[in-house]
């Protein structure tokens, strides 16, 4: 079984992904002991590194590359289709799709504050991906606590639900 079978995830989208993907990507890149090779420069200590050494860190870096252009969706891979290292992928990722800051926070505000549920559509996805949302902006430094998690999630139901968001006492 090759590794990219065992680890499954989401493929890179863009900003509206990026910090999740990011998390995930560094589980697994930890797993497969290839964590240094998208936060370290080449080869880390180059400089007291021997030839066989160097070697094996070319090779490793390889293989931690393939494993994101693997994760990368087909539309985005031009981004990233002319890195040599890993850490040159993971940077150009980075400054496309994860270094907006402040705005990447304004826009997930955006779409948390924003979300609404249409009549028939399913409540328990549309739940999942609020959360989501949150998950990702505690990951940015921006947790919201659980009460006004919750305040979204009922503001963003439809009028059919008005009957169950008035049952509730805080």
């Amino acid at each position: 079984m090759s590794d990219q079978s065992v680890y499954k995830i989401e493929a890179l989208r863009g900003s509206e992904n990026y910090v999740t993907w990011v998390v995930k990507m560094k589980d697994i890149l930890a797993d497969l002991e290839l964590l240094e090779h998208v936060t370290e420069p080449k080869g880390g200590k180059k400089d007291t590194l021997t030839a066989d050494e160097v070697t094996a860190w070319t090779k490793k870096d390889r293989k931690a590359l393939v494993h994101i252009r693997v994760r990368v969706h087909e539309t985005l891979i031009a981004e990233i289709s002319s890195a040599t290292t890993a850490l040159e992928a993971w940077d150009k990722l980075k400054k496309a799709y994860g270094s907006g800051g402040f705005s990447t926070i304004i826009q997930k505000r955006k779409t948390l504050f924003r979300a609404e549920l249409a009549e028939g559509e399913d409540a328990v996805e549309h739940i999942r991906k609020l959360r989501a949302i949150a998950a990702d902006l505690a990951l940015l430094g921006e947790a919201i606590n659980d009460v006004d998690l919750a305040l979204v999630i009922m503001t963003s139901l439809p009028p059919s639900y008005n009957s169950l968001i008035g049952s509730f006492d805080y």
